[in-house]
C-alpha cells in the first residue's frame, strides 16, 4: 500500500467516526430533549416552579416585576400566548437549544465528543437540563461564546454571550476568567489582585452585603440565593470539590496548561469552580451556582485531544467526580421520582 493510500485510508475513517459521532449525539440530543421536556423520569426538583411561572405570566410583560431574566421571560411569554402551547413544548425548545449547542461544540472540538456528552450527562444533565433549565441555556450559549472568541470572533461571541447572560445573569462570570486565562502571564500582579479582591469580597460580610446590592438589580434572585438556608455551608474539603482540585492538579502535572491555548484556557475555566468554592463560601448558593457554570469547563478540557497516558489520571479523576455527583443528585431526590 503507497503512502498516499494508507493516507487516504486513514482519511476515510476519521470521516466515518465523525459521522457515527454526530450521528450518535443527534439520537442522544432528540431523547434527552423528549425526557427532559416531558419528565420521562420523574417531576424534577423545580418542574412545579417552572410550570406555575408559565401558566401565570401576564398578558401584558412587565420586567419590573418578573421573577425570572428578561430573555426567559420574554421566551415563556411568546410560547404561552403568540405560540400558544403547553409548558412542555415550551420546555423542549430549551433543553433542546441547550443540549443541542452543547452537543455541537462537542462534536466540532473535541477528539472524543460521544465521551464527552456521557461525561456531561453523568455530571451535569439531571442539575441543568433536567432541572435548571434556565441554568441550562444559558451555559450554552455562554460556552459558545467562549468558542467563538476563542476563534477571534469577537462580534458574535459577545451577541451569543448578552443571549445567555438574558436567560441567566451568572454566566457573566465567563467573561472576567476568560480575560484572566487570556492575559493571565502579561498582567500576573493585577490578576493576582484581583484574585485577591474576590476572595477578600467574598469572605467579608459588609463588602458581600455591597457586592450584593451592586448586582442584585440586575438578577431578581441573587438576594434569595445569598439568604438562601437550604444550603448551610459550601467547603473545598467537601469529597466532590476536592475530587475536582485534584482532578485539576493531577491535569497541570499532566502538562494540561502548556499542551494548547485551548488547553490553558478551559483549565484556568475549570480552576474558576475551586475559587468560587474558597472565595464564595460566606455565601453558599452563589458559590454553588458560579461554580456549576465553571465545573462545565472540565467537558473541553479533558477530552478535547489524543488521551496520553500521563493524563489519564486527571481524566479518571474527572469522570469519578462527576459519577460522585451523579449518585449524590439521585440521592438527593433531584429528578424528583
Amino acid at each position: 500500500m503507497t503512502v498516499s493510500a494508507a493516507l487516504g485510508q486513514d482519511s476515510d475513517q476519521h470521516r466515518f467516526g465523525r459521522e457515527f459521532s454526530g450521528f450518535v449525539l443527534v439520537i442522544a440530543w432528540a431523547v434527552l430533549s423528549y425526557a427532559a421536556a416531558f419528565r420521562s423520569f420523574g417531576v424534577g426538583r423545580d418542574y412545579i416552579e417552572y410550570l406555575a411561572f408559565y401558566e401565570r405570566i401576564p398578558v401584558f410583560l412587565s420586567t419590573s416585576v418578573q421573577r425570572f431574566e428578561l430573555g426567559f421571560s420574554f421566551l415563556a411569554w411568546f410560547f404561552r400566548y403568540v405560540v400558544n402551547v403547553d409548558y412542555g413544548w415550551f420546555a423542549l425548545v430549551i433543553v433542546a437549544t441547550a443540549l443541542g449547542i452543547k452537543f455541537f461544540l462537542f462534536w466540532k472540538y473535541l477528539k472524543y465528543p460521544v465521551l464527552a456528552a456521557i461525561y456531561y450527562c453523568i455530571t451535569f444533565y439531571a442539575i441543568h437540563e433536567y432541572t435548571q433549565i434556565r441554568t441550562a441555556i444559558a451555559l450554552s450559549f455562554g460556552y459558545l461564546a467562549m468558542h467563538l472568541f476563542y476563534k477571534r470572533s469577537y462580534a458574535f461571541g459577545a451577541i451569543c454571550l448578552f443571549i445567555g447572560v438574558s436567560f441567566h445573569t451568572s454566566i457573566i462570570v465567563l467573561l472576567p476568567v476568560y480575560i484572566f486565562a487570556i492575559y493571565a502571564k502579561r498582567y500576573f500582579f493585577w490578576v493576582a489582585v484581583a484574585l485577591g479582591v474576590l476572595v477578600v469580597v467574598g469572605t467579608s460580610l459588609p463588602l458581600r452585603d455591597i457586592a450584593l446590592q451592586l448586582f442584585s438589580s440586575a438578577n431578581p434572585l441573587l438576594d434569595a440565593y445569598a439568604e438562601n438556608r437550604e444550603m448551610l455551608e459550601i467547603s473545598i474539603f467537601s469529597i466532590n470539590n476536592l475530587g475536582l482540585l485534584v482532578a485539576l492538579l493531577l491535569g497541570v502535572a499532566a502538562g494540561w496548561y502548556h499542551e494548547s491555548r485551548y488547553h490553558a484556557l478551559f483549565l484556568i475555566m475549570s480552576f474558576g469552580a475551586i475559587l468560587a468554592v474558597v472565595g464564595l463560601a460566606g455565601v453558599p448558593m452563589v458559590a454553588q451556582r458560579t461554580k456549576e457554570v465553571f465545573y462545565v469547563a472540565t467537558v473541553f478540557l479533558a477530552h478535547r485531544s489524543s488521551f496520553r497516558i500521563k493524563a489519564l489520571p486527571a481524566i479518571g479523576a474527572l469522570w469519578l467526580t462527576g459519577g460522585l455527583l451523579f449518585y449524590l443528585n439521585l440521592q438527593s431526590d433531584v429528578l424528583g421520582g
